[in-house]
């Protein structure tokens, strides 16, 4: 299907339902990850890994506070 479930208890409920009204065998339902080569697995989809996003940000700000401070002396 390549859809996102909302909750748990939507997964319940599909898969109550697909067993409830079809003569199939088993079902299955395959949580969505991301992998960062830096981090690995992450819970969910991700573009971009967000644990290298907060660590670029940190450089960033760590950068521009040294430059104020060059500046400033």
């Amino acid at each position: 299907m390549s859809e996102r479930l909302s909750s748990a208890e939507a997964c319940k409920q599909l898969v109550r339902r697909a067993l409830e009204r079809f003569r199939i065998p088993y079902i299955t339902m395959t949580p969505t990850f991301s992998i960062c080569p830096k981090h690995g697995y992450l819970n969910g989809e991700h573009e971009f890994c967000p644990k290298c996003d907060e660590e670029l940000l940190a450089d960033k700000n760590r950068s521009e506070t040294d430059e104020r401070e060059t500046r400033a002396a």
